[in-house]
């Protein structure tokens, strides 16, 4: 008895520490609005890697003062180290360049919630 409750404790704790650090590392965030289509729909859950820093190619996660979070594909970088952003669906790249420490992390996963909902519906 004694054995199999030690190891019921390891494999809780072992659990417990892997949520957690899932947790720490990731954030789930859901997608509002059109920006992003194709790759992102309204209703997507996308998974951020948080404080991963992102490069050209990449969703990254901004904080956007006045706007809250924005899901945006990092287009470049500017002579000063600002990224430049510009949302999938929007013809011209965001105005204001995004200072590195406004970059909450980098989309790692999407889960296409929105895609499934907008099938379903049709």
């Amino acid at each position: 008895m004694k054995r199999e409750t030690a190891v019921n404790l390891a494999a809780f704790a072992l659990v417990a520490g892997a949520a957690v650090w899932a947790f720490v590392t990731y954030e789930p965030v859901r997608v509002a609005g059109g920006s992003m289509e194709p790759a992102l729909r309204s209703g997507d859950v996308a998974l951020v890697r948080r404080e991963a820093l992102p490069h050209p190619g990449d969703i990254a996660l901004i904080a956007q003062p006045g706007h809250g979070p924005v899901l945006h594909r990092v287009i470049g970088r500017d002579h000063s180290g600002c990224l430049r952003t510009r949302g999938d669906a929007n013809a011209l790249e965001d105005f204001t360049p995004t200072m590195p420490e406004q970059v909450r992390g980098t989309v790692v996963l999407v889960v296409p919630v929105g895609s499934l909902l907008e099938r379903w519906r049709q």
